[in-house]
């Protein structure tokens, strides 16, 4: 297909690694609904591909995927992320990759129930992980976000479906 395409694909973690993020992710797991806890053993990736006609290139198409790699299966998200960051990679390459990194390094941690403001390549995206106490389809944050002129995109919450079970 033409243009650009969007997924996700869940894959086992190597039975002899362990993960460095072990210690803050034990604290989203415990205040997060089911379909939001972390698989043990599991990595998510989310993909944005584009497949576009270029009869400049031998192939006559260019073709390129961003990968983001996740122990959080937070779909909504990444999706949302990937919409932001891959345009731009598309077309600047690495540096772009460079700065987006450095603004997910000062990403505060998940957690459940607080709204986290979190920066990235020039735009602002303002989530809340909901609780396992939160009713789905429920969310203060969208009330609260209104008045924000600086945010650029509100996910109201990354409630989801569980794809992977």
């Amino acid at each position: 297909c033409l243009g650009d395409t969007q997924f996700c694909f869940r894959f086992r973690q190597g039975s002899n690694r362990k993960s460095s993020m072990g210690c803050f992710l034990e604290n989203t797991d415990r205040d997060a609904p089911p379909c939001l806890k972390r698989e043990q053993g599991h990595y998510y990736g989310y993909v944005y591909f584009r497949q576009v006609r270029d009869k400049s290139l031998k192939r006559g198409y260019f073709q390129k995927s961003l990968v983001l790699i996740s122990k959080l299966p937070y779909v909504t998200f990444f999706h949302s992320l990937l919409k932001i960051m891959a345009p731009e990679y598309f077309e600047k390459q690495e540096p772009c990759l460079e700065a987006a990194c450095n603004d997910i390094d000062r990403w505060p941690a998940p957690h459940p129930g607080r709204v986290l403001t979190l920066p990235i390549m020039g735009v602002v995206i303002k989530v809340r992980i909901p609780t396992c106490y939160d009713k789905p389809g429920t969310s203060q944050l969208v009330q609260s976000a209104q008045s924000d002129s600086l945010v650029s995109i509100v996910l109201p919450t990354i409630h989801e479906v569980d794809l992977f079970r």
